[in-house]
Formats: C-alpha cells, structure tokens, sequence
C-alpha cells in the first residue's frame, strides 16, 4: 500500500465530558457521554501518535446536519443524530496542515466555555466601515474639486496690453559618445569599442525540497501528501556591450522675434551659410522647430483682478487694447481663457 492510500483517524475532543484525544473515525458519540460528533473540534493529533484506519474506505469529506450541526458520512442520507435529511446541509470545515493545535479548546460548562457562549450570544457592537466611509470623503473632496473647477464667473476686464512671440530653434550636428547592448545599438554609430559584461541573471532550476504534510480528508481521517517546491539558482548572463560615437541633432539656442523688435508677428530672421546646412560634419548648423505664442493682458475692475491670457492668432488678431470683454473665472484653477472669442 502507498503512503497516499494510508489513512489515518483524526482527534477531537468533546465539548460536553472534557473528553479528549477521540477518534474522528472510530468515535462518531463520544465513549463517554454520548455526545455527537462536533467536527469543528478535529484536529491532528500529535507527531507519532498517529493511528492508522486500517481498512478504511473514502467516500468523500462529511456533510454537516443543517439542524443540530452534526458531521455525517458523505453516503449517509439522512444524520446519525437527528435523523434529518441532508436539506440545508454543506460540507464540514477542514483542519489545515499548520494551524494553531496547541492552545486548549474551549469546553462546554468551563468558566471559558461560559464566557465565550455569552459573548457570542450578546449582541455584537457595530463597527463603522471606516474604510468605505474614508472611499466617500475622497469620492465626495474629488467631486466638489471637479466641479469647482469647472463653474466659472465671468468677470468684466479690460485688454490692457498685447504681446507676442516667435521663436526658431538653431539646432547643432554633435558628436555624442555613449553605450548600449550591442543587439542594440544604433545602426550609424561609428569608432565602436565592445567589452564583455553582465547583462543579467536567470532562473535555472536546481533540485527540489519536498515534505509530507498532513491532508484532513473531511471524514474524521487524514493522509499524508507528499509536497514539493522547486529551488532555483540565479546564473549569470554575459553579453558584449559596445561604447561608440554617434552624430546627432541638438538644440543649441533660439532665434526669437517679439513685439519689441517688431510692431507686428513675423519670423526672426536666421542667417546659416547654405554650405554649411547642407553639411553632416561637426558643427553643422540647422533650423529647427518654430514657435509662436500670442499673449493679452486683462485687467478687472478690482486692482487686485488681472490676467494674462495665451490665445490662438485669430483671436489675438482681432482684438484692439482697451476693448473690453468678458472674462470666465474658474473657482479653481484660474482664467478660463481658452473662452474668449
């Protein structure tokens, strides 16, 4: 016979006489006061005091008697103590390999047995959801946030001042030194220097450590399972890494044209040697990307009350100092500018 196919009783002991150490199996009453069963009270009993249910047949874990709460064999109809059927029954809970065993049970009539059976049979006091009240209280901070932000009072301001800006980056050819994988490196890098060095580590396999835990069955016995967990080692992964050169465009400054330089919008002027733009040499300068930004500054009718709004062009266009306009004011979060019109 396997070690799988070995069953052994589990203990429990009875609430009633103090009764202690009774088979799972063999005592369904208890040898002393007749008790049922109570399966809720099985556990393992202790390293090599296991005794063997020699001839011992599964069928399946118990159900417990949905009226007097007594374990039954899974091919039982009807319960051993009450004779009820299985309506409103459900399987009985397992000892788990582990769980606490060492601390003594509670027994009925004991001064502990006693105090517990009043408290479970006082009305327990209620708890607040804290963690469902605090979810509201940031539901509801998020929900006025949003809100504010989005009402607005319109405020009547003047356009005091217009301004604006263009820009155009100058960008430089550069030599750039760096490093990477050399899977992936760039395919224009030049003057490449490889090294042998750790990328990274893997996973390998390396042996098993397993122990036989003890399985309730469910029906006042146990087995023994054999459980094994992999063990891994890390092993080292090398690959060639390559340091190169490489050519690339970066912003060197900007070019910029304002209302200072010029009364109305236009490009700055930039003067590259065409010899020069056409290069792909060291130094190498370019035009980048362009820039605009058009600005109006408001001023309500309290000192205090100004702005300054950035526009898309056709509105800055159309609009003349001193005209005055409506302005939406967001409780949060400043100047509704993207509505003026």
């Amino acid at each position: 016979m396997s070690q799988d196919d070995q069953h052994f009783e589990m203990w429990w002991d009875c609430p009633h006489c103090h009764a202690t150490g009774l088979l799972g199996l063999t005592h369904r009453h208890c040898p002393h006061c007749g008790a049922a069963q109570d399966a809720s009270r099985r556990y393992f009993p202790p390293e090599g005091k296991e005794i063997e249910a020699k001839h011992h047949r599964y069928v399946g874990a118990d159900w417990q008697c949905g009226y007097c709460g007594s374990p039954n064999a899974a091919s039982a109809k009807f319960c051993i103590n009450c004779s009820a059927g299985q309506d409103g029954s459900k399987p009985v809970a397992l000892v788990h390999e582990g769980a606490d065993q060492s601390s003594p049970r509670p027994l009925a009539g004991s001064g502990a047995s006693a105090g517990a059976a009043a408290t479970s049979s006082a009305p327990r006091a209620r708890h607040w959801p804290w963690g469902w009240l605090l979810g509201a209280v940031l539901l509801a901070l998020l929900a006025s946030a949003i809100t504010a932000y989005l009402m607005t009072r319109d405020n009547e301001v003047s356009l005091v001042a217009k301004s604006w800006e263009r820009s155009i980056a100058i960008e430089r050819l550069n030599e750039l030194r760096d490093s990477d994988w050399c899977d992936q490196m760039p395919s224009d890098a030049y003057g490449v220097w490889r090294s042998r060095e750790l990328r990274s580590h893997r996973q390998v396999a390396d042996g098993q450590t397993c122990s036989n835990e003890r399985v309730d069955n469910g029906d006042g016995s146990f087995r023994y399972q054999k459980s094994c967990i992999t063990n891994y080692r890390q092993e080292p992964v090398y690959d060639m890494r390559c340091s190169y050169k490489v050519l690339r465009w970066r912003t060197d400054r900007q070019v910029v044209a304002n209302q200072l330089s010029h009364p109305e919008p236009t490009w700055p002027t930039v003067d590259l040697p065409s010899r020069l733009f056409q290069s792909k040499k060291v130094g190498t300068e370019r035009q980048g990307a362009q820039t605009e930004r058009y600005m109006l500054s408001l001023q309500g009718q309290r000192l205090q009350d100004s702005w300054t709004c950035t526009v898309k062009p056709e509105v800055w266009a159309k609009l003349s100092v001193g005209a005055q306009l409506t302005l939406p004011v967001r409780l949060l979060g400043g100047a509704a500018c993207e509505r003026l019109h």
